[in-house]
Parts: C-alpha cells; structure tokens; sequence
C-alpha cells in the first residue's frame, strides 16, 4: 500500500457487483496512480451480510477482469494496471476465510502454480474502536452505523453517531445524508423503535427539522420498513441454509426472494435449520409456495 500515492483518488463511477449480488454487495473503484507514476486502482467492496462470505475470492476475480477488460477497452495498452481489491466487512462472525484466492483449492504443489493467485486486504469494521475510525464526517457516520448496524444497542449509540453530521449542518446536500441513514436504518434495522429514531433527530440533528408525522424524516422513517422486514426474514433463511449447506442453488434462493408473507418465512426459517439436506428442504419449500399460491 505504500507504493500507492492515495493523493490522487478519483472515483470511478462504474458498479462491477452483478445485480443479482447487489442486496448483499456494494462496491466503489477509485483510479490512483503507484509513486512512480503509473495507472492503479483501488477497489473496494462492501459485504453487507452479516456473515463471511466463503467465494468472496472468486467473486473478487470477476469483478477484476471486468475492471481490466475495460481499461482494454478504453485504449491500446501495454500492460494492465495493478488493482488492490479490499473487503469492508462489517458483520456478526469472525472472519476466518482465507485471503487468497488459491485458498479456495485444494492444496496440490504440482498443480498450484497454473492456478491464478492474488489476496485481498480485509477491513472488519469489528477490529476497531469507534475512536480509530476516523476521516470525513460523511465516511465516519457511515461505517460507525455498519459498525453497529446489528449490535442489540444501536439505539443507545445513534445520538453519538448522529450528532456527528452537525458538521454538515451548512452544506446544501446535507438533507440528503440524513435522507440516506435513516433509509439504511429503516431497512437493516426495523427492530430499531421508530419514535425513538425520530427523537435522536430532532434532538441530534436538525431542530430546525420537525419529526412529526407527515413530516420528511417520519416519512423516510416509514419508507422501507415494511420491506425491510420482510428481506431480513428472506435473507434469515438464506443466512441459515448457506450456513449449513454452503452453496444454496438460485432455484431456491430465487424463490426466497420472492416471498412476501412474513409467516411462511417464518415458518421456513425454522425447518432451514431442521432438513438433514437441501433436498427436502426443495419440498417444503415447493409445498408453502403452492399453499400460498392456491
């Protein structure tokens, strides 16, 4: 990293995460140069789950070559520019995957050197204190709310976290931050107690801002909610399934996705974690969609 001149930061507005990973993913690329003065980039990307992802390596690779398949693109080139992938992690287990991508083979001397190989830098929020995260106004709110996004106290921690954008008090785009957490928080958190959001606003933030009902921030409190429940439901039996079986195939997955009754993901999340295989769970899942579908 000391190679990398990080004065010279310009982002790349392209997304590389495919769409069907974009509920768990996001990702930013930013164009630096090395100290000597040749072409870099840093990429980053946010796993929003809240456990390790096992192939985050090779979803890694993809996002790679696209990245290089269109700097080909752009022009003739004599060689590709080096790119440091890094993981911003912020979930509940400790992560204990390997970093490199030969990591996801089985390790055989012989044929170890025709497999590519890189490793990715891993950032788990979880390794530091509140007071090591540091930087813009805007950057430290947003990892201080993933930091503490599924801790059972966030409500406790949000009139610190908060009071921070009174920094941003001035500027024009202000409104659309706060607009930006508290659709994060509606979504990723429902359990978080509406009126209690509302009050770390008015209290925290902006007293200019009356969080009443009707009002902006009650509506982008409300926004979301009744969705966001229902994708932690979905992604609840999801969590549990790649937790026991590892790869979980879209055929069910997709399905998942596209529930909308609160029950019967309850009801699935449940048997996730009794079915001795994937298989039967298939059939259970086969017999609750054609139950609601009926």
């Amino acid at each position: 990293m000391t190679q990398l001149d990080l004065s010279v930061l310009n982002l790349v507005k392209d997304s590389f995460v495919a769409p069907e990973l974009q509920e768990h993913f996001a990702d930013l690329l930013y164009q630096t140069c090395l100290q000597d003065g040749e072409e870099a980039y840093l990429y980053l990307l946010f796993e929003h789950k809240s456990y390790p992802e096992p192939w985050i390596a090779f979803q890694l690779l993809r996002y790679l070559v696209r990245i290089w398949e269109q700097t080909i693109k752009q022009g003739p080139v004599d060689h590709l520019p080096p790119i440091v992938p890094i993981v911003v992690y912020h979930g509940v287990r400790e992560w204990r995957i390997d970093q490199r991508f030969q990591g996801l083979f089985v390790e055989r001397p012989a044929l170890m050197k025709y497999i590519p190989d890189f490793r990715y830098q891993l950032c788990d929020l979880s390794d530091y204190s509140d007071e090591e995260i540091i930087g813009e106004t805007l950057l430290r709110v947003t990892l201080l709310v993933m930091k503490h996004i599924y801790d059972g106290d966030l409500g406790a921690r949000l009139p610190g976290i908060m009071s921070l954008l009174r920094e941003l008090i001035q500027a024009r785009s202000s409104l659309e931050y706060l607009e930006v957490v508290l659709r994060y928080l509606s979504t990723a958190a429902p359990e978080l107690d509406p009126e209690e959001v509302r009050h770390v606003v008015e209290e925290s933030y902006y007293r200019e801002i009356e969080v009443v009902p009707g009002s902006m921030a009650d509506t982008w409190l409300k926004q979301g909610r009744a969705q966001g429940v229902l994708e932690n439901a979905r992604e609840s039996v999801i969590d549990v399934l790649e937790a026991r079986f590892v790869n979980v195939p879209a055929s069910i997955t997709d399905v998942i996705n596209d529930m909308d009754d609160l029950s019967q993901l309850k009801k699935l999340h449940k048997r996730a974690a009794t079915v001795v295989s994937l298989t039967e769970f298939k059939q259970v899942l086969k017999n609750v969609h054609n139950n609601h579908t009926d």
